[in-house]
């Protein structure tokens, strides 16, 4: 047996029927502001393993845009998100002191060989890109204006992060 068969199957022609009506709902009440790769509605995960709404198993060679480093459902990852459900589910590290958050910051500072920065937490790249933008603003003053940014590279959806992509809108 071919090694990739116990991964995958295929069971109804991809798109199948459920994921073509969920993606005809999809652009008739979303903003088809997102280039799609691929007509594929994931039903569920485990580990490198997804499955659509039709039944087809596919191996994730996207990760989830690269944040599923331990896959889906990760025994692990599982159980934290548990252990912090049971504290509390979410406070506002902008507006009040988070002891976790200063946890990880001190290891991930010593982690480094430089010293001279902080840490800087943020939700998502389009985050960081306009985070990395106003830091250097403020770092040069005005004496350097430019970013340089690759072409078809996608950097996000806000302005500052839109502003620096050939990325659809």
């Amino acid at each position: 047996m071919n090694e990739e068969r116990k991964f995958t199957r295929i069971v109804v022609e991809p798109p199948g029927p459920k994921a073509r009506e969920v993606v005809g709902r999809d652009e008739e009440y979303l903003m088809q502001s997102y280039v799609r790769w691929y007509p594929l509605v994931i039903k569920k995960g485990d580990g490198v393993i997804l499955e659509d709404v039709d039944g087809n198993k596919y191996i994730d060679m996207n990760a989830g845009i690269a944040v599923l480093a331990t896959g889906h459902r990760d025994p692990s990852v599982v159980l934290a998100i548990k252990e912090q459900l049971e504290k509390f589910q979410h406070y506002s590290l902008t507006d009040f002191y988070y002891e976790l958050a200063v946890d990880y910051a001190e290891k991930l500072f010593n982690a480094m060989e430089w010293h001279d920065n902080k840490i800087f937490y943020t939700n998502s790249g389009a985050e960081s890109i306009d985070a990395a933008i106003k830091v250097s603003k403020g770092y040069f003053e005005g004496r350097r204006n430019y970013f340089l940014a690759f072409i078809g590279a996608f950097h996000g959806r806000t302005i500052g992060s839109l502003s620096l992509t050939a990325s659809k809108p």
